[in-house]
């Protein structure tokens, strides 16, 4: 992952809400209108309208921060990316049945 697109996934962690520029990196964590505002690249007069926006509607500022936490817990945790994996490739355990994301995730990575 790069430092964009870190940086925007450790704010959405922790429930702040994200305004960003649309780069490839940071569309890959965030989507514009569900879990983060995304502006043009060198648009600055949009990027401080989504800022201000963000720091006047109480209501927004909420739900950006949810759906950004839910996105992380979803799909960019361990438990996410081993799910992930999991389904992508079809791993098993080794009688033949589905491995459980703990098992995938120590496997994997080293995690528990």
């Amino acid at each position: 992952t790069s430092p964009p697109a870190m940086a925007v996934a450790e704010a959405m962690a922790v429930g702040l809400p994200v305004v960003a520029t649309e780069v490839g990196c940071v569309e890959s964590v965030a989507t514009d209108g569900v879990d983060a505002d995304l502006v043009p690249v060198g648009d600055a007069p949009a990027l401080a309208d989504r800022i201000v926006r963000l720091l006047r509607d109480s209501q927004l500022w909420a739900s950006r921060s949810a759906a950004a936490r839910q996105t992380i817990e979803r799909g960019a945790s361990w438990s996410g990316a081993a799910g992930a994996t999991r389904q992508a490739y079809g791993l098993t355990a080794h009688d033949g049945t589905p491995a459980s994301e703990s098992t995938i995730e120590h496997e994997l990575v080293g995690v528990g």
